[in-house]
Protein backbone atom coordinates (compact mmCIF):
# COMPACT_ATOMS: atom_id res chain seq x y z
CA UNK A 1 0.00 0.00 0.00
CA UNK A 2 1.67 3.35 -0.80
CA UNK A 3 1.63 6.86 1.15
CA UNK A 4 0.86 9.61 0.48
CA UNK A 5 4.17 10.54 0.46
CA UNK A 6 5.17 7.80 -2.18
CA UNK A 7 1.63 9.09 -4.31
CA UNK A 8 3.00 12.56 -4.45
CA UNK A 9 6.42 11.69 -5.40
CA UNK A 10 4.80 10.10 -8.63
CA UNK A 11 2.34 13.23 -8.94
CA UNK A 12 5.58 15.31 -9.32
CA UNK A 13 7.21 12.90 -11.85
CA UNK A 14 3.72 13.48 -13.96
CA UNK A 15 3.94 16.94 -14.18
CA UNK A 16 7.91 16.90 -14.66
CA UNK A 17 7.16 14.91 -17.54
CA UNK A 18 4.35 16.72 -18.76
CA UNK A 19 2.02 14.15 -18.04
CA UNK A 20 -0.53 16.55 -15.71
CA UNK A 21 -0.44 20.34 -15.57
CA UNK A 22 -0.09 22.34 -12.61
CA UNK A 23 -3.85 22.94 -12.06
CA UNK A 24 -4.07 19.11 -12.12
CA UNK A 25 -0.89 18.41 -9.49
CA UNK A 26 -2.13 21.03 -7.49
CA UNK A 27 -6.05 19.16 -7.49
CA UNK A 28 -4.60 15.98 -6.94
CA UNK A 29 -2.45 16.83 -3.88
CA UNK A 30 -5.31 18.92 -2.32
CA UNK A 31 -7.47 15.67 -2.24
CA UNK A 32 -4.15 13.57 -1.24
CA UNK A 33 -3.81 15.74 2.13
CA UNK A 34 -7.46 16.38 2.40
CA UNK A 35 -7.35 12.50 3.07
CA UNK A 36 -5.32 13.23 6.61
CA UNK A 37 -2.83 10.23 6.55
CA UNK A 38 0.95 10.98 7.30
CA UNK A 39 2.34 11.90 3.90
CA UNK A 40 5.86 10.53 4.65
CA UNK A 41 6.40 7.18 6.87
CA UNK A 42 9.73 8.19 7.23
CA UNK A 43 8.62 12.01 8.63
CA UNK A 44 11.51 13.01 11.21
CA UNK A 45 11.41 13.75 14.81
CA UNK A 46 13.62 16.35 15.14
CA UNK A 47 15.25 18.23 12.60
CA UNK A 48 18.33 19.79 14.85
CA UNK A 49 17.25 21.36 17.64
CA UNK A 50 13.68 21.47 16.23
CA UNK A 51 10.90 18.53 17.52
CA UNK A 52 8.26 18.07 14.41
CA UNK A 53 4.44 18.07 15.52
CA UNK A 54 2.77 17.35 12.61
CA UNK A 55 2.94 18.50 9.00
CA UNK A 56 1.49 21.84 7.67
CA UNK A 57 0.99 20.80 3.55
CA UNK A 58 3.47 19.37 0.81
CA UNK A 59 4.11 20.85 -2.27
CA UNK A 60 6.29 19.69 -5.63
CA UNK A 61 9.55 20.36 -3.70
CA UNK A 62 8.72 19.25 -0.05
CA UNK A 63 6.83 18.59 2.66
CA UNK A 64 6.84 21.72 5.33
CA UNK A 65 6.36 20.69 8.73
CA UNK A 66 5.04 22.23 12.25
CA UNK A 67 7.95 22.44 14.77
CA UNK A 68 8.90 23.51 18.18
CA UNK A 69 12.58 25.38 18.84
CA UNK A 70 13.29 24.80 22.75
CA UNK A 71 15.14 27.80 23.88
CA UNK A 72 17.29 27.22 26.99
CA UNK A 73 16.93 30.81 29.25
CA UNK A 74 17.87 31.15 32.58
CA UNK A 75 14.16 30.49 34.07
CA UNK A 76 13.43 27.44 32.60
CA UNK A 77 12.58 26.39 29.00
CA UNK A 78 10.27 28.23 26.22
CA UNK A 79 8.94 26.91 23.34
CA UNK A 80 9.21 28.81 19.96
CA UNK A 81 6.77 27.22 16.77
CA UNK A 82 7.88 27.01 13.36
CA UNK A 83 7.29 25.86 9.89
CA UNK A 84 10.05 23.92 8.28
CA UNK A 85 10.36 23.52 4.75
CA UNK A 86 12.07 20.00 3.67
CA UNK A 87 13.14 19.20 0.53
CA UNK A 88 12.52 15.73 -1.08
CA UNK A 89 15.15 13.17 -1.04
CA UNK A 90 15.53 13.19 -4.75
CA UNK A 91 16.38 17.00 -4.62
CA UNK A 92 17.84 17.02 -1.67
CA UNK A 93 20.60 15.45 -3.16
CA UNK A 94 21.34 17.82 -6.44
CA UNK A 95 23.49 20.45 -5.75
CA UNK A 96 22.26 22.93 -8.11
CA UNK A 97 18.65 22.23 -6.16
CA UNK A 98 20.47 22.93 -2.42
CA UNK A 99 22.53 25.76 -3.65
CA UNK A 100 19.30 27.76 -4.37
CA UNK A 101 17.49 26.87 -1.33
CA UNK A 102 20.56 28.54 0.30
CA UNK A 103 20.02 31.14 -1.48
CA UNK A 104 16.71 31.60 -0.91
CA UNK A 105 17.23 30.94 3.15
CA UNK A 106 19.87 33.89 2.80
CA UNK A 107 17.45 36.42 0.67
CA UNK A 108 14.74 35.57 3.31
CA UNK A 109 16.58 35.99 6.21
CA UNK A 110 17.37 39.76 4.76
CA UNK A 111 13.58 40.40 4.22
CA UNK A 112 11.82 42.59 7.06
CA UNK A 113 7.80 42.35 5.89
CA UNK A 114 4.62 42.14 7.73
CA UNK A 115 3.28 40.24 4.17
CA UNK A 116 6.14 38.32 3.80
CA UNK A 117 6.93 35.11 5.90
CA UNK A 118 9.96 35.52 7.80
CA UNK A 119 13.27 33.11 7.21
CA UNK A 120 14.41 32.33 10.58
CA UNK A 121 17.13 29.87 9.04
CA UNK A 122 18.81 26.98 6.88
CA UNK A 123 19.29 23.07 8.13
CA UNK A 124 21.50 20.92 6.51
CA UNK A 125 22.54 17.21 7.43
CA UNK A 126 23.42 14.19 5.65
CA UNK A 127 19.80 12.96 4.98
CA UNK A 128 18.03 16.54 5.04
CA UNK A 129 18.22 20.09 3.43
CA UNK A 130 15.29 22.02 5.20
CA UNK A 131 14.45 26.17 5.46
CA UNK A 132 13.03 27.32 9.08
CA UNK A 133 10.61 29.64 8.98
CA UNK A 134 8.21 31.73 10.80
CA UNK A 135 4.68 29.14 11.22
CA UNK A 136 1.67 31.54 9.83
CA UNK A 137 -1.83 30.64 11.25
CA UNK A 138 -4.76 30.86 8.81
CA UNK A 139 -5.72 29.12 5.03
CA UNK A 140 -4.02 29.49 1.82
CA UNK A 141 -6.04 31.87 -0.53
CA UNK A 142 -6.36 29.09 -2.74
CA UNK A 143 -8.69 26.95 -0.37
CA UNK A 144 -10.62 30.25 1.17
CA UNK A 145 -11.02 31.02 -2.66
CA UNK A 146 -11.66 27.27 -3.44
CA UNK A 147 -13.79 25.83 -0.07
CA UNK A 148 -14.23 28.57 2.44
CA UNK A 149 -15.78 31.40 0.85
CA UNK A 150 -16.17 30.54 -3.35
CA UNK A 151 -14.92 34.33 -4.68
CA UNK A 152 -14.02 37.37 -2.67
CA UNK A 153 -15.81 40.05 -2.93
CA UNK A 154 -14.19 43.03 -4.79
CA UNK A 155 -13.27 45.53 -1.96
CA UNK A 156 -12.17 42.65 -0.08
CA UNK A 157 -10.20 41.19 -2.89
CA UNK A 158 -9.06 44.60 -3.88
CA UNK A 159 -7.69 44.88 0.02
CA UNK A 160 -6.13 41.63 -0.33
CA UNK A 161 -4.28 42.13 -3.21
CA UNK A 162 -3.11 46.09 -2.00
CA UNK A 163 -1.49 44.03 0.27
CA UNK A 164 0.67 41.71 -1.69
CA UNK A 165 1.48 44.42 -4.10
CA UNK A 166 3.33 46.44 -0.99
CA UNK A 167 4.37 42.81 -0.64
CA UNK A 168 6.14 42.27 -3.49
CA UNK A 169 7.42 45.64 -4.13
CA UNK A 170 8.97 45.83 -1.19
CA UNK A 171 10.41 41.95 -2.65
CA UNK A 172 11.43 43.89 -5.29
CA UNK A 173 13.18 46.80 -3.99
CA UNK A 174 15.18 44.68 -2.02
CA UNK A 175 16.38 42.64 -5.36
CA UNK A 176 14.42 39.47 -4.55
CA UNK A 177 11.99 38.03 -7.33
CA UNK A 178 9.18 35.40 -6.19
CA UNK A 179 8.66 33.23 -9.26
CA UNK A 180 6.00 31.32 -7.61
CA UNK A 181 3.35 33.51 -6.66
CA UNK A 182 -0.10 31.32 -6.62
CA UNK A 183 -2.49 31.34 -4.50
CA UNK A 184 -1.56 28.41 -2.91
CA UNK A 185 1.43 30.27 -1.46
CA UNK A 186 -0.48 33.15 0.07
CA UNK A 187 -1.88 33.02 3.77
CA UNK A 188 -5.12 34.44 5.03
CA UNK A 189 -4.43 34.88 8.54
CA UNK A 190 -7.06 34.76 11.12
CA UNK A 191 -6.90 38.98 11.50
CA UNK A 192 -7.27 39.32 7.68
CA UNK A 193 -4.01 39.56 6.86
CA UNK A 194 -1.99 38.04 3.46
CA UNK A 195 1.47 36.89 3.52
Amino acid sequence: MSTIGDELKHLVEFLEQGFITREQFDRRRNILLARGAPADSNAPHRLGDYQVIGILGQGGMGVVYRAQHRLDRSDGFSQSDVAIKVLYPQYACRPDIVERFKREAGLGMKLEHPGIVKVRGFLETEERVALVMERVDGHPLSEVIGTLTGPIPWLRSRYLFSQLLDAVSYAHGQGVIHRDLKPDNMMLTPDGRLK
